[in-house]
């Protein structure tokens, strides 16, 4: 996704996001993604837009190996 490659390389979408601040690692729906923003060396946030959804990533794959659909909550709002 960063590198622009392939399926993403003219994808608009990834402009409003800033790659200071974090990166992507999830798309949640098309044009959509989860973002694990800079913070501590103990944690690093996961953030779906403006939302934190997380603490951590490592906190966010616990809860999505528990519940896998946790998130589809948060796009129904």
């Amino acid at each position: 996704m960063h590198l622009r490659e392939g399926f993403y390389e003219h994808d608009p979408d990834l402009d409003m996001y800033d790659e200071r601040e974090g990166f992507l690692f999830f798309e949640v729906v098309e044009g959509l993604y989860f973002e694990v923003r800079w913070s501590t060396e103990a944690a690093s946030p996961v953030y779906f837009m403006d939302t934190r959804i997380s603490d951590s990533l490592q906190a966010f794959f616990e809860q999505l190996d528990k519940d896998a659909h946790f998130y589809e909550k948060m796009l129904e709002e």
